[in-house]
């Protein structure tokens, strides 16, 4: 899977004040939609992510209590190291999922959707059109910088499913020993 860097959005509308504000809103409102659309994605992969760190926290406790309980370490030093190490590497991965960093909001800020020329005189009679060309241009962006973090949080995603797995092999295995 290729993860192309972020690339800032650039307008295909050459002449801003020949678009009708009824224009503007259909295009505004479709890319509200959007970045709400790709910001429920990031929520559903932080979800998911809390799912299997509650998971791992539960396994490694039951781990942990019968490793404790049937002396395995002594016999099993390795087998149960790694699968410390698995368990660990996991809730590393898994926090930082739940805890991502930039993070878009929803919508666009006043300050951002006015240029400082905005109530430029040779512009009257355009503010709403020039309002909401901006505001598209944000949340372009937006959805443009969303979509890449998701890419590479759903990799990170993978990596922690592999490692939960691999985690689950390696208990199983060491349980494999008591029974």
């Amino acid at each position: 899977m290729e993860i192309k860097p972020h690339k800032k959005w650039t307008s295909r509308i050459n002449k801003w004040e020949n678009i009708s504000v009824d224009e503007y809103k259909f295009i505004f409102e479709q890319a509200k939609e959007k970045l709400d659309d790709v910001l429920s994605e990031t929520e559903s992969i932080t979800d998911k992510s809390i799912k299997i760190g509650t998971a791992v926290v539960a396994f490694l406790g039951f781990y942990l209590g019968l490793v404790i309980q049937n002396h395995l370490f002594k016999s099993h030093k390795l087998l149960v190291a790694s699968t410390f190490i698995f368990a660990i590497i996991n809730l590393f991965v898994i926090i930082k999922l739940i805890f991502p960093s930039l993070i878009s909001n929803r919508g666009c800020s006043p300050e951002a959707s006015t240029t400082p020329d905005f109530d430029n005189d040779d512009d009257k009679g355009y503010y709403l059109q020039k309002l909401y060309y901006n505001s598209i241009g944000i949340l372009q962006d937006k959805i443009d910088k969303t979509v890449t973090r998701n890419s590479n949080r759903i990799l990170i995603y993978k990596i922690a499913l592999a490692s939960f797995a691999l985690f689950l092999i390696l208990m199983g295995i060491s349980l494999g020993f008591i029974i």
